[in-house]
């Protein structure tokens, strides 16, 4: 799923946002989905989330997401793996057990390439899973949206359109809002 912030469109939920009741729409086809979460987007709704049972094109663009920061995390374990592989190649054949085999210098760069090669690659997955786990608050044995009738199928072939409701009178405008962008019903949620 992806998730439009308050502010900015990040990728994350605020807690704020955790703790209010939701009110979610299902839809038959990705189309619908999409003009829904435009629909909710431009109406002001914040924190918008989809489920869909594949990744539907432009539903990033449609919720206003910004890009995902974990790009970065990769790129930080890649640079501690490289540092760190290179570090440790060149302190156990330079530092402290230099040994001159074939008049080579002792710090043979060629020769540390390849380890350095792996570390650097180990070193991004692993943050990059560990980060991922961390973004996306897993493991998650429950959550409300799971004891909502029908949304088992969302893994296989419905898609469901989620808004934070503040129990405003605005809420029965967004129920509307969801029917007329062709959902098969609303239902809402209790606060998570």
């Amino acid at each position: 799923n992806l998730r439009a912030g308050p502010r900015h469109g990040c990728a994350s939920m605020s807690r704020r946002a955790r703790a209010t009741a939701r009110l979610i729409g299902e839809f038959a086809t990705p189309e619908a989905m999409l003009d829904a979460a435009g629909r909710l987007r431009s109406a002001g709704a914040r924190d918008v989330l989809t489920y869909s049972p594949y990744e539907v094109a432009g539903t990033r663009e449609a919720l206003g997401a910004s890009r995902s920061k974990l790009g970065w995390f990769a790129l930080a374990g890649g640079l501690a793996g490289l540092v760190g592989g290179y570090a440790i190649q060149w302190w156990s054949n330079a530092g402290a057990y230099p040994v001159n085999i074939g008049g080579r210098p002792r710090p043979a760069v060629v020769a540390f390439v390849p380890v350095t090669l792996e570390a650097t690659i180990l070193g991004a997955a692993v943050t990059l899973f560990v980060a991922l786990l961390l973004v996306l608050r897993l493991p998650r044995l429950w959550a409300p949206v799971d004891e909502v009738a029908g949304f088992e199928r969302a893994t296989v072939d419905r898609f469901w359109v989620s808004v934070a409701d503040d129990g405003d009178p605005g809420t029965d405008s967004i129920a509307r809002l969801l029917l007329g962008a062709g959902a098969l019903g609303t239902q809402r949620l209790a606060q998570s």
